[in-house]
């Protein structure tokens, strides 16, 4: 039998048979990475990629099957007489999944639409979805009705359009291949981003009534406290534009401090909980970072969470960097007729605003918890702060927040000098050190409280607050002396630090009885604020108790001040979750088990005199390795501070844990 020549294959079957990885490795890679591109753009310029095109009979008989038209039967089928059947279910389910994905998204458009108008118009808003509903029940990743953002949706770790970005080495791996329909898939991704999501309104979980009641409280009462974060949100839907978080944490912060709308704080946490957690691997905007602030301001038992995701999207999107431009600002700035400053200066400065603010949150957290901060101290944002005041645009709110943050950078450094991390007590060689810190508080507030002039709007809090924080600085620096002690007397070298952190106590609650607008604002002062009165409550018990004699204490004065403060603490309107609710539980507490206490010493001085007087050190009335409480108060400590705030109650540098108080 003669051999069959083998025929050259014709250019268009060599097109056929060529593998897909021959032809062009970045468009085989473009081609297998179509699961990565947006839903949006797969949906509208593309179709599917394979088409059932023969019958079972011929697949079976791995034949080419005879199909001249879209419908059975095939030549071969027709011939042979016997059934012809074309699988098409698999194309059709694809073809429709996109579809109903498609329809889905624009349902939702049409109404945010219908709610946007509506709330225009002052109409009732339509239902909510059920998809809406059904989806937060599932509790997955794509519930409350987002849609998958695909490429543009996904977290990157660096942003190539940061202002002022030195080239990186990371940048060229994250860095997106081109390809031909790029320019259509980024105008598509740009659509789809400008569309608001859902948010806690549109869910059905709070009504568009209450969410305005609650963004109109924050806005009013306290926005100002807490630097005029959202100062450029004015109403609930420049709210609800910026961000869904944003609307969520605005709404959680309000209803927290809002009485009569305290029972939707749970529903309003968390939400706000989920929406930061699952876009935990998206890239998101400013807006983003600041409804983590605010958080971490706020909410105590979410802060170090919320700081850290803040702080890592920050130095991503290279905020603190800003600073250059509000101090170099160019010429090609357009000037804004209502301000009178340049749009890029303006928004530059919020950016720089933003990130005191973060610097601040973790300058707290590192001063409460006993840990290191996540920010660096040398950055040209903070050494540049005096510079960043200059400028003409500098408000009020800057003024706070450079000041506030170099009265943190001292604070940072007394911890770096003294350290925290251990126990033992500080030695004598460093004692010139108090004074040394003492006297950089006294220039700190000499500096910046008088160049600060409060408008109306802002009321009497920021004004009492530089001297409120410089009574916190000296008691942090005071208290250190006290620093595994456990009781024992502290050398005569220590006796200037010590009184420092008695008088720097009673301060504090003499200045919240007798300053006018002080009391009456404590409720809507951050945590820290809160936490920080508790310290020096418990703190000056302590003193009271183990240190009279030495420091001369009036213990019957410091009890009285003590008492009044929680007495009128008592009497403010508070919800049942605001942490200040849980400092008065604590220091009620605590005045109760001194008052025992005290009694229980005074008949114990009159009863052997003798005794006192020879085991007295310089630990006031007390044997020098005598128990404060028994153990009954000494574990009464732990719940009485910070009942209820979760992982926020550890404070091992002020000595709250299973040793008892601040081991004083």
């Amino acid at each position: 039998m003669p051999k069959r020549s083998i025929a050259a294959p014709s250019p268009a079957q060599a097109r056929r048979h060529v593998s897909p990885l021959q032809a062009h490795p970045l468009n085989y890679m473009a081609n297998h990475s179509d699961h990565s591109r947006p839903a949006g753009s797969q949906s509208q310029f593309a179709t599917a990629k394979r088409r059932v095109t023969s019958c079972a009979s011929c697949r079976k008989q791995k034949i080419k099957c005879e199909l001249l038209t879209e419908r059975p039967p095939c030549e071969r089928c027709k011939r042979r007489n016997i059934e012809c059947v074309i699988n098409t279910g698999l194309r059709n389910s694809i073809l429709d999944q996109r579809q109903i994905a498609v329809l889905g998204r624009d349902l939702n458009k049409v109404h945010s639409t219908m709610e946007m108008v509506c709330e225009r118009l002052g109409l009732d808003l339509p239902q909510p979805l059920e998809s809406a509903h059904s989806n937060l029940s599932t509790n997955t990743a794509i519930q409350d009705g987002e849609s998958d953002d695909g490429e543009e949706g996904l977290y990157e770790p660096a942003q190539i359009d940061a202002p002022t970005t030195v080239v990186a080495p990371i940048d060229a791996y994250l860095s997106k291949q081109e390809s031909p329909s790029s320019g259509q898939g980024q105008a598509v991704a740009a659509v789809s981003l400008q569309h608001r999501k859902p948010d806690l309104i549109s869910k059905g979980l709070v009504t568009f009534g209450d969410a305005d009641v609650l963004a109109k409280h924050y806005i009013v009462e306290l926005d100002h406290i807490v630097y005029g974060f959202v100062r450029d949100h004015k109403t609930i839907h420049s709210l609800r534009d910026a961000s869904a978080a944003l609307i969520a944490v605005i709404c959680t912060v309000a209803s927290l401090h809002h009485v009569d709308y305290g029972h939707l704080f749970e529903t309003c946490y968390r939400e706000y909980r989920h929406v930061i957690s699952s876009t935990l691997f998206e890239k998101q905007d400013v807006e983003h970072i600041r409804a983590l602030c605010i958080g971490s301001f706020w909410l105590p038992g979410s802060s170090r969470i919320l700081l850290c995701d803040a702080v890592r999207r920050a130095g991503d999107l290279r905020l603190h960097r800003h600073i250059l431009k509000t101090i170099n600002l160019t010429a090609s700035c357009s000037l804004s007729p209502r301000t009178g400053i340049t749009t890029d200066q303006a928004e530059s400065r919020d950016r720089v605003r933003l990130w005191y603010g973060l610097f601040m949150c973790d300058q707290h957290q590192s001063i409460l918890s006993n840990r290191e901060s996540l920010l660096p101290l040398h950055l040209d944002v903070l050494e540049k702060r005096e510079e960043y005041l200059k400028s003409d645009a500098s408000i009020n709110h800057d003024l706070r927040l450079v000041a506030q943050s170099s009265l943190l950078l001292i604070m940072a450094r007394i911890k770096r000098e003294f350290g925290s991390e251990y126990t033992a007590q500080v030695p004598e060689s460093i004692a010139p050190e108090f004074l040394k810190f003492s006297a950089e508080l006294d220039e700190w507030i000499e500096k910046y409280r008088p160049r600060f002039h409060p408008d109306i709007e802002m009321g009497k809090y920021p004004s009492l607050a530089f001297r409120l924080h410089y009574l916190f600085a000296k008691l942090y620096l005071g208290h250190k002396v006290f620093r595994g002690l456990q009781g024992n007397a502290f050398a005569n070298t220590f006796l200037a630090a010590a009184s420092l952190a008695h008088e720097s106590a009673e301060g504090i609650f003499h200045m919240i009885l007798e300053e006018d607008g002080l009391l009456k604002n404590l409720w809507k002062v951050p945590s820290y604020v809160h936490i920080m009165i508790s310290f020096a409550g418990h703190l000056l018990l302590e003193l009271c108790v183990k240190y009279r004699k030495p420091l001369g204490i009036d213990v019957k004065e410091n009890y009285r001040i003590l008492n009044d403060v929680v007495s009128a603490m008592r009497d403010i309107r508070l919800t049942c979750s605001h942490p200040l609710a849980r400092v008065i539980m604590g220091l009620q507490k605590r005045l109760f088990d001194f008052t025992a206490l005290y009694g229980r010493e005074n008949l114990s001085e009159v009863a052997e005199p003798d005794l006192q007087e020879k085991n007295v050190g310089f630990t006031g009335g007390l044997p020098q390795n005598a128990p404060i409480c028994d153990d009954v108060v000494t574990d009464m400590v732990n719940e009485s501070l910070f009942t209820g705030l979760g992982d926020f109650t550890t404070f091992q540098d002020f000595g709250v844990g299973n040793a008892g108080l601040w081991s004083v």
